[in-house]
């Protein structure tokens, strides 16, 4: 899937707004929201369905691309999405009529089709193990704490990583994603000094995937379209409940 945002060149934010797209750009459609909150409150939206692309509703998802180019204090993260890590996006963004500054965090694990509020608040996040764990730190406000999850963001366990509280300012994975080695680049609390700090999350797993551990997954499996853009294709992935590593030499099949 591909998001676009729409700009208007004022300073009313309300001119922003994001569309999603399943067909190289031959329909553009609002991205559906969530049907609840991180909370599990509903959504305030009228004429709310899910039966993508009729979806009709007062609001939609919207997500930060170069949002933080217009609005450099947001300094909102880009839209995540590797080709390690298929079927998943993740990105900061808004359910509203138009983008506000009330900013959360958003997945989604089907290329697009569904989306999930997963974190309150903007955080950095990297994907590690071809997409088997999602690793976030808070962006805002000063943490020694990272959030791990394991089931596709499905649930998220606090880690520590430093002894002392920093304000972070970004978190990656080699290229790739294969790995489960993340780098976290913050500040001292107190003034400003650089430090890296290396994070090993090898100990999450205790087993390696095995054959049983998959299963056969297609951005067209919800049923609303036979295929796309002229085909079928069938992704191995690893089962979202499955606690297991897929590792660094790990080939997904592709049919």
């Amino acid at each position: 899937a591909s998001v676009e945002e729409k700009i208007s060149f004022n300073s009313n934010i309300t001119g922003l707004k994001s569309y999603i797209t399943h067909t190289m750009g031959g329909r553009w459609w609002p991205v559906l929201p969530p049907s609840k909150d991180f909370k599990g409150r509903p959504y305030n939206c009228s004429s709310h369905h899910y039966f993508w692309p009729l979806y009709h509703s007062t609001c939609s998802l919207h997500l930060a691309l170069k949002y933080h180019a217009l609005f450099p204090l947001t300094r909102a993260v880009p839209i995540l999405s590797k080709s390690s890590a298929i079927g998943l996006i993740m990105a900061t963004g808004v359910v509203n009529t138009s983008m506000s500054s009330d900013l959360n965090v958003y997945l989604s694990n089907d290329g697009g089709f569904v989306w999930h509020e997963v974190m309150i608040e903007p955080h950095f996040y990297a994907f590690g193990d071809h997409g088997g764990i999602i690793v976030a730190v808070k962006q805002k406000n000063f943490t020694k704490e990272v959030l791990y999850s394991v089931d596709e963001g499905e649930t998220w366990t606090a880690h520590p990583f430093y002894h002392e509280e920093l304000r972070v300012y970004g978190i990656l994975t080699e290229p790739g994603e294969k790995t489960m080695i993340f780098s976290i680049f913050g500040s001292h609390k107190t003034k400003h000094s650089w430090i890296i700090i290396k994070l090993n999350m090898t100990h999450i797993f205790n087993k390696n995937c095995t054959q049983d551990d998959y299963k056969d997954w297609s951005p067209s499996s919800n049923g609303l379209r036979s295929c796309l853009l002229g085909r079928k294709t069938v992704y191995e992935r690893r089962l979202a409940h499955v606690q297991c590593f897929n590792g660094r030499y790990y080939e997904r099949e592709v049919s």
